[in-house]
């Protein structure tokens, strides 16, 4: 019996192992054209599903990614007034910047997402602090519905 329990355990551990490294995060992959990098920088903004204005979204999580592919290029946080700065692998290809994030405004959160797709970076070496691409994100806002979890035995 002893011999079994150990023989689970031992199971148990690789297939957790197996699962955990099969979900970890994509490398981000750097395009074989690309030999330096570039630049994107903007304000990320949000609007709430109870007023129409544009707030700044400060801490905003921005991710690069190739146009139209699941393979990410960078990414970066927007700092406390909402502005980023990313730096991507120039090259002669075209990129999207994705937002996805919570938000808490009173006592209610909110799934904020927004995307600016299609950009063409160009090959020029530029880097944050320099003249980059100006892009502004924003987001929309909907209450977050937490989903739960079936449990079956």
């Amino acid at each position: 019996m002893k011999r079994y329990h150990h023989f689970a355990h031992v199971l148990g551990f690789i297939l957790l192992s197996t699962v955990i490294a099969g979900c970890g995060a994509k490398q981000i992959e750097r395009p074989t054209e690309a030999l330096e990098s570039t630049c994107v920088r903007g304000t990320v903004w949000y609007r709430g599903p109870t007023h129409s204005p544009l707030v700044r979204y400060p801490h905003a999580k921005i991710t690069a990614w190739r146009h139209e592919t699941d393979n990410p290029l960078g990414e970066t946080r927007a700092d406390k007034s909402g502005n980023y700065c990313i730096e991507v692998p120039a090259g002669d290809f075209r990129m999207d910047l994705r937002v996805w994030g919570l938000k808490d405004l009173g006592s209610v959160s909110y799934t904020c997402k927004g995307s600016v797709n299609g950009i063409e970076l160009g090959t020029g070496a530029v880097k944050c602090g320099d003249e980059c691409i100006e892009i502004d994100i924003v987001t929309d806002c909907r209450k977050f519905i937490p989903r739960r979890r079936r449990w079956s035995y």
